[in-house]
């Protein structure tokens, strides 16, 4: 939302490159995911493929807001050192486990080894630590990402790239398959 942010929506916020384009690729499993039986459960495998996937297809930079904890994962390691080979900037997550350990997000663990790759925290508006974003030797950059422990709503980053209505279909009356092409 911080990149693609819709304009023109009356709460007066745009992103910070407007005419982006942006290639979501689906790496986790949801809740349309069980529904549906999708044979893809979220693996190291299925996020190094859409890794691999956005490298080869033109992506100049990679988002990764993926939280995995465990032992480290090569598979996805191999695969950000094969984007970055490819000219691709990737960030990831530090993670958001402060509050509960304190555990770095597994796939930010690596991000100070490779060139090209940022591990990411986050700070509310006071630029302060966001209250569950995870600190350690991993982190090299903060950005804003709300925290609205310290401030309520108003202290949130307001972030929209799709219509939450067409998105959240889990009423019976309107049930289907969400739909991101309609802001």
């Amino acid at each position: 939302g911080t990149i693609g942010q819709v304009t023109n929506n009356g709460s007066g916020v745009a992103g910070l490159a407007f005419n982006v384009r942006l290639m979501p690729i689906k790496v986790l499993d949801g809740d349309w995911d069980a529904i549906f039986n999708s044979p893809f459960i979220a693996s190291d495998d299925l996020i190094a493929r859409g890794i691999r996937y956005a490298a080869d297809n033109g992506a100049h930079v990679l988002n990764l807001s993926v939280g995995r904890e465990g032992p480290p994962a090569p598979a996805v390691r191999a695969a950000i050192e094969y984007a970055v080979g490819r000219g691709v900037f990737v960030v990831v997550a530090a993670g958001n486990e402060f509050e509960v350990g304190n555990a770095p997000n597994r796939l930010a663990d690596f991000a100070a080894d490779i060139p090209g790759m940022v591990a990411v925290g986050s700070t509310g508006r006071g630029n302060q630590r966001a209250f569950y974003s995870s600190t350690g030797p991993h982190l090299e950059l903060v950005a804003p990402g709300g925290d609205m422990r310290r401030g309520g709503t108003a202290a949130g980053i307001l972030q929209q790239t799709y219509d939450p209505d067409v998105v959240d279909r889990f009423f019976l009356s309107r049930f289907g398959p969400p739909r991101f092409d309609m802001f």
